[in-house]
């Protein structure tokens, strides 16, 4: 009857100190909030699993605790773009840019959703912005000058296009905007031009949808 109080070895006593201890340190550190790059890379993990909820849910908590950070309305800007919801893609994108993203890629984002909406007053706006504040970019030409043909400002759309391929060389996008804009102006000859060298060039690429298009042109 004296076993049950006999006292514990000494090992025992100080490994239950060294648990008790240990307990009530973790209990009083606060556990550190995950990182921006943790976050990211769930984000990811998530779209890359067609989790588009899940992805909603990570960038929830991410911007809560990380409240100052640009990246993460960047990401539910585009995940809203490429669900066409495309509003809810412009609302992130002018938070992104209220918080310090990048302004030349931002505002691309954003011109383009605009155009989405059929707000093509505002989305020139902004694709000028960015045509004037970085190197000769492609997609901004391109964009930019499909934008001149819809507000019929024709002259400004060829000039844009003369100015790029003479930097960016001849191509077929470019190419092909040009004989969209010069048949606007009834230019026929030039038009077909464009269009013939635009065809060829994606003959040789292997775009057969893209000669598809430029033939029906």
């Amino acid at each position: 009857f004296l076993l049950w109080i006999t006292p514990a070895p000494p090992f025992r006593r100080i490994a239950g100190l060294l648990l008790a201890w240990a307990l009530v340190s973790n209990a009083a550190v606060e556990v550190p909030a995950q990182s921006v790059e943790e976050f990211e890379d769930r984000v990811w993990e998530a779209l890359d699993a067609e989790n588009v909820d899940g992805a909603r849910r990570i960038l929830s908590r991410a911007r809560t605790v990380h409240p100052d950070e640009p990246l993460f309305p960047l990401l539910e800007g585009d995940l809203y773009f490429d669900r066409e919801l495309f509003s809810l893609a412009e609302e992130n994108y002018r938070e992104a840019l209220t918080l310090g993203a990048d302004p030349i890629r931002t505002r691309y984002d954003l011109a383009r959703a605009l155009a989405r909406q059929n707000r093509d007053v505002e989305a020139t706006t902004e694709l000028e912005w960015v045509s004037s504040s970085g190197d000769a970019d492609l997609d901004v030409v391109s964009d930019l000058a499909w934008l001149y043909f819809k507000l019929y400002r024709l002259d400004e759309a060829l000039d844009l296009l003369d100015a790029a391929t003479e930097e960016l060389g001849r191509d077929r996008y470019l190419e092909m905007t040009l004989g969209t804009v010069r048949g606007a102006q009834w230019d026929f000859a030039g038009a077909s031009d464009h269009y013939r060298w635009a065809i060829a060039d994606a003959r040789r690429s292997g775009d057969p949808v893209f000669e598809a298009v430029a033939e029906y042109n």
